[in-house]
């Protein structure tokens, strides 16, 4: 049996039952009255069954063809909700955000001003640890990732969206306690703060110093717990600028 050409003839038959003839169904349809019937005739014999009585002064529909239309609804409302679907994958939905830990704090006002543009969007926010495998396995839709690297894979598109600067800081109190060292060499570990990224300690990243693994007073994988430790001299941190620049701009 044809199922692709009864899909459409289907179709037809609905237009034409629920505009109760075919000259109202071809308007409906752009259709001309006489293709209208035609489909509707090659449909019959497809299913070998009338489905509707028709002559030049009345029109009715059979027993059969009752049946053949309720199911005819149902395909066509089956239709509609998948296209449906489609639209708002387009056009809404849910997109699913991951960040990594440095870029979470971030997420709160770009996404408020993104939901108030895009109302029809439904987002979700969350952390990741997971590298780039979170989004291959489908966790997340858009990952934004603070990784020197862009992953090579065909099954991601990547795209450098902006840079981060790094910058080394501390207490006014500490630094004077440490009488105010001019050099990464002049600090002891036990000075020392680290972020945990995805499992792995970074290093400081200093230009024209070479890479020093430290051993810190303290590590964690929580931005707001290694600022407000750096606040309170707890140690020196390597932290994103705009996680310390209102700090920095105060004293």
């Amino acid at each position: 049996m044809d199922y692709a050409r009864n899909l459409g003839d289907l179709h037809l038959l609905v237009q034409v039952i629920e505009a109760n003839g075919f000259s109202a169904a071809a308007r409906r349809t752009g259709m001309t009255r006489s293709l209208l019937s035609r489909r509707i005739i090659e449909l019959e014999r497809r299913l070998d069954v009338r489905l509707l009585h028709r002559n030049a002064r009345s029109f009715a529909v059979t027993a059969v063809g009752e049946q053949v239309y309720r199911h005819a609804v149902a395909m066509c409302d089956a239709a509609r909700a998948a296209s449906t679907a489609a639209s708002e994958s387009i056009h809404g939905g849910q997109v699913r955000v991951a960040a990594s830990g440095l870029l979470s704090p971030l997420l709160g006002g770009l996404l408020a001003d993104f939901g108030m543009r895009h109302p029809q969007i439904h987002l979700s926010m969350t952390s990741y640890r997971g590298g780039i495998d979170a989004l291959l396995q489908q966790h997340a839709d858009v990952i934004l990732s603070s990784a020197g690297s862009l992953p090579d894979s065909s099954d991601v598109v990547a795209r450098p969206l902006a840079g981060m600067r790094m910058v080394v800081v501390a207490s006014p109190a500490l630094l004077q306690q440490l009488d105010q060292p001019s050099h990464p060499g002049q600090v002891q570990d036990r000075h020392c703060l680290g972020y945990v990224d995805h499992g792995l300690t970074q290093t400081w990243n200093l230009r024209g110093v070479a890479e020093r693994r430290l051993h810190n007073r303290l590590t964690t994988d929580n931005l707001p717990t290694l600022l407000g430790s750096a606040r309170a001299g707890m140690g020196l941190a390597q932290l994103p600028l705009y996680a310390c620049h209102d700090d920095l701009a105060a004293g």
